[in-house]
């Protein structure tokens, strides 16, 4: 279906708050409200069912396939009942978990130990280092626009797939760069959703993300 536009959050059963969307479906052109996230998955409003064609596919796949009896389902049951392991078998199972646990396991790191391990992974040597960006000062222009762009975003986290775990809004710089203000470079996003794109190994992903998301809305 086809997003006309989209509609203040509203809250569930649950107390959590949900995005809807009014969508227009592209076979009978009728406008029907939905949660945003189904409404962009589904092909139309319900007035397309499946074919009798693939019905019949359906019905076919299903032949064939035996179905356990509750005869058949005692008898497996019965089987495994009573089922002992030999001492030769639990010696190898024991073998094997001693094998599959981590070295350090039970042990207590020294206050030394931990220091190392936080210097070897401090500045430049952790894998989420990015040239000290987020010891950057934002702009003054920064803090004077800020609540435009969040009336802007209906104060809602413009994330589709947000499932609201947080109700902290921050204002992301979608090309990661606190210079640049302009209000196509900055989304409404939850505490939540703004952690996930602060790994540096798919912070391209998270540009082009927002960059239609954005592209969408304005």
């Amino acid at each position: 279906m086809e997003l006309i536009r989209k509609l203040p959050a509203e809250k569930n059963k649950k107390g959590h708050f949900k995005k809807y969307g009014e969508f227009l479906c592209t076979f009978c052109l009728t406008k029907a409200k939905r949660r945003l996230e189904n409404g962009l998955r589904q092909q139309s409003c319900g007035c397309q069912h499946y074919s009798d064609e693939v019905k019949d596919k359906i019905s076919n796949s299903k032949k064939g396939k035996k179905i356990h009896t509750e005869e058949s389902i005692d008898k497996i049951r019965n089987k495994s009942l009573g089922r002992k392991h030999t001492e030769e078998t639990r010696q190898k199972i024991r073998e094997k978990r001693k094998l599959q646990e981590p070295p350090t396991l039970g042990t207590k790191l020294t206050e030394e130990h931990k220091q190392k391990i936080s210097v070897a992974n401090k500045g430049e040597n952790n894998g989420n280092w990015n040239k000290g960006s987020s010891f950057e000062l934002y702009p003054q222009e920064f803090y004077s626009i800020r609540h435009q762009i969040l009336e802007r975003d209906n104060y809602t986290c413009q994330c589709p797939t947000c499932e609201h775990k947080s109700d902290f809004l921050h204002i992301h710089h979608i090309d990661y760069d606190k210079k640049n203000n302009n209000f196509e470079n900055l989304v409404t996003l939850c505490l939540y959703c703004h952690n996930k794109t602060s790994n540096n190994s798919n912070r391209q992903y998270w540009v082009n993300y927002y960059k239609n998301i954005m592209e969408n809305n304005l």
